[in-house]
């Protein structure tokens, strides 16, 4: 089944896409602080919540579209 968009706003694919390019499809820790320019203290409360994909037992990973999200409805808070 083809991946849409339907019901993602316009902003928020944009960030998603812009985040892939730069990215890929999954963040850091540190790269998701450096995108948002928080801390790491903050950053570990920010991502609470987030679905954690463990490559391997040290590095926590992110999806890019879920850290889109976030950040997306964090603007409009």
């Amino acid at each position: 089944m083809p991946r849409t968009k339907v019901g993602i706003p316009e902003e928020q694919w944009e960030l998603e896409k812009e985040l892939q390019t730069q990215y890929g499809r999954f963040m850091t820790m540190a790269e998701i602080g450096a995108e948002i320019e928080k801390s790491r203290p903050t950053v570990r409360k920010w991502v609470a919540g987030l679905t954690v994909h463990g490559f391997d037992k040290k590095t926590k990973m992110f999806a890019v579209k879920d850290v889109a999200k976030k950040i997306y409805e964090s603007r409009w808070i």
